[in-house]
């Protein structure tokens, strides 16, 4: 094994801002204060690279997140805290759990569930968790939305959460935060007062997609592939190409390969050239022609296999070995 240094996230006071840029999921992970992220999956080159704006408040944190796109992980929200995620742009596709994201939807969730969450381009969020033991009516509506969504057509409260960041990009007093604290639960209370809670309609096909994908995330295999997963769940190939096209931007081909071959690069990080090598690692994962997946692998990691195999230390890589399973090894 190699020598790893574990991902260690920073903590923040009340009245505390960050503001960080961030290059690799690692980076992401650190200055995500109370957030935990692991599970992750890069879809796209450079995926996980963005900036964070973080103010933390009394009872409430506001995250701003600008990412490039191309990632899928999982994440649990801050204890104790109801959310909810205001979605500022998404540029092609997005999913949280089995809701398809949109600019101006505000998706409401709590710290009782790990979620899934994927984006295959960029995506801009502002997040806010309050303290569920907070006294205000926004948390009994918020409570009952939970895992649904409200929609803010005007991007109202879009521009009142960019405002506050804009104008505290500083150490914040205790009246100021409590201010901030009472403007974003005005302003929410006021949108959503008329409004009631809305989920999401898939087609039958989206359907099957999202629940090949929660069961692709849990447990993979190399050998599974489209045909089989047609049949598997009783659809057709085209159905399901177009269903995958439509909530995640890829093909099932494509997002297949894509999650393998992350399987592949954790394994190599995982491993040392001592007790492996990028030949059985690769057939694991259904991988046959070494050159393809070569070709693969660097576009979508910038390296060679050969080289995440010898390198030896390694900040943690977000892929906890509960992440995925695979029932039986290959013998070679």
């Amino acid at each position: 094994m190699k020598k790893k240094k574990r991902i260690e996230p920073v903590s923040l006071q009340s009245g505390e801002y960050l503001e960080k840029e961030f290059i690799s999921y690692q980076e992401m992970a650190k200055h995500s204060p109370d957030w935990s992220l692991y599970c992750n999956y890069q879809l796209e080159p450079n995926g996980m690279i963005g900036k964070y704006k973080i103010l933390e408040l009394t009872s409430m944190q506001l995250a701003y997140s600008d990412m490039v796109g191309g990632f899928m992980f999982s994440f649990e929200a801050p204890k104790d805290k109801i959310c909810f995620s205001v979605i500022e742009y998404v540029e092609d596709r997005a999913c949280f759990e089995k809701m398809k994201l949109k600019s101006g939807i505000i998706a409401v969730f709590d710290d009782r569930k790990v979620y899934n969450f994927m984006s295959n381009a960029k995506i801009k969020i502002l997040d806010v968790s309050i303290d569920k033991k907070l006294a205000s009516p926004l948390i009994a509506k918020l409570i009952h939305a939970e895992q649904m969504y409200f929609v803010d057509t005007d991007n109202i409260m879009a521009s009142v959460l960019l405002d506050i960041l804009d104008t505290n990009d500083g150490h914040v007093d205790k009246d100021v935060a409590l201010s901030i604290e009472d403007r974003i639960t005005t302003t929410m209370l006021s949108l959503i007062d008329d409004q009631e809670p809305q989920t999401v309609k898939l087609t039958k096909g989206e359907n099957t997609a999202m629940e090949i994908r929660d069961q692709v995330f849990r447990h993979m295999d190399g050998k599974l592939n489209t045909i089989g997963l047609a049949d598997e769940y009783k659809i057709t190939t085209q159905t399901l190409q177009n269903s995958f096209k439509s909530l995640f931007g890829y093909t099932p081909q494509l997002f297949l390969r894509l999650l393998k071959l992350n399987l592949v690069h954790h394994e190599l990080f995982e491993s040392n050239e001592r007790d492996t090598t990028v030949l059985r690692v690769a057939q694991k994962w259904g991988f046959d022609h070494m050159g393809r997946l070569s070709g693969y692998y660097k576009a979508l990691f910038g390296e060679t296999p050969s080289v995440t195999l010898n390198e030896e230390d390694h900040e943690d890589d977000g892929m906890r070995l509960g992440c995925v399973e695979r029932k039986e090894e290959l013998e070679i």
